[in-house]
């Protein structure tokens, strides 16, 4: 019988940085869903990245790594492009 396991990758962003956030994943063409505590943004269920507020920072988590490393790749160099105008 074959075993399976799962892996979640979490990562965190600060409570400033949560806008940015959705406007790359928009920008790469995921469904974005604001919920009253953070937000889902993916392409389906198995891809769904899960954003939730955790104090004073938001959690990420996703069982697809290449999805949220893309994501947070996108949201990098949009802040080095924020922070290198100013």
């Amino acid at each position: 019988m074959p075993c399976y396991i799962t892996y979640r990758m979490y990562e965190s962003i600060p409570t400033g940085e949560f806008n940015a956030l959705l406007e790359a994943a928009k920008a790469l063409g995921l469904r974005v869903e604001v919920t009253p505590d953070g937000a889902t943004i993916g392409t389906g269920i198995r891809n769904a990245i899960t954003v939730t507020l955790k104090g004073n920072k938001y959690e990420l988590s996703s069982t697809n790594a290449s999805g949220l490393r893309k994501l947070l790749q996108e949201h990098n160099v949009r802040e080095m492009e924020k922070n290198a105008r100013k």
